[in-house]
């Protein structure tokens, strides 16, 4: 329906009735924002939902966790999500969510960087401030691997795999590679900070 009514437009040729949309100029973008940040402070109080970004681009993991894990529980209802979310839904939600960071950050989503494709970057337009790596995992609730045990595996992925290549090329040396891991509206993470090449965990 967003497609025909000219809210999203085609990106690329078709594949088995399948293709890669874009929203077609920046009077729709706007629309969209506002549809999005309304969406979120009726999840989370405005002032929350400052806080929330703000100790994620200060690196500040346990205070943005807690306000975090509040969102997650909060949307289940807000958004309908299904007793068993995938990981996409997950992805969705806090790509959402980050777009309150358009005016610090640039964020991108399952590009390619280092051996792989990151889950979600954010790019500081300032190359002083911290960048940000998030990779999410998702276990079914009857799965024994515990959140943190999955976290970690997420965090070991951004390692092993490179993704804060692409920022330290455009010389960022503050990043924040992020593991998260959910099971229904539970969430747990594990993190480190990348300097130049190295990812040290703390």
């Amino acid at each position: 329906m967003l497609l025909f009514s000219g809210y999203l437009t085609i990106d690329s040729e078709p594949v088995n009735t399948m293709c890669r949309l874009r929203i077609p100029n920046l009077e729709v973008k706007e629309i969209y924002t506002s549809m999005i940040l309304d969406w979120f402070e009726t999840s989370i109080k405005m002032g929350r939902y400052r806080d929330l970004l703000r100790y994620l681009t200060v690196g500040d993991v346990e205070n943005f966790s807690i306000i975090f894990q509040n969102f997650l529980i909060a949307s289940a209802s807000v958004f309908d999500m299904p007793t068993d979310p995938s990981e996409k839904v997950y992805h969705a939600l806090v790509l959402g969510m980050l777009i309150g960071l358009q005016d610090t950050h640039e964020v991108r989503s399952n590009r390619e960087s280092g051996l792989g494709r990151y889950d979600v970057m954010g790019i500081p337009k300032d190359p002083k401030q911290l960048a940000i790596i998030l990779e999410f995992k998702k276990t079914a609730s009857s799965d024994t691997p515990s959140l943190e045990s999955i976290a970690q595996e997420a965090l070991r992925q951004i390692e092993e795999k490179g993704y804060p290549r692409e920022l330290i090329d455009r010389g960022i040396k503050r990043i924040l590679c992020l593991g998260l891991s959910f099971k229904v509206s539970k969430c747990s993470y594990a993190q480190s900070f990348a300097e130049a090449v190295h990812c040290l965990a703390y």
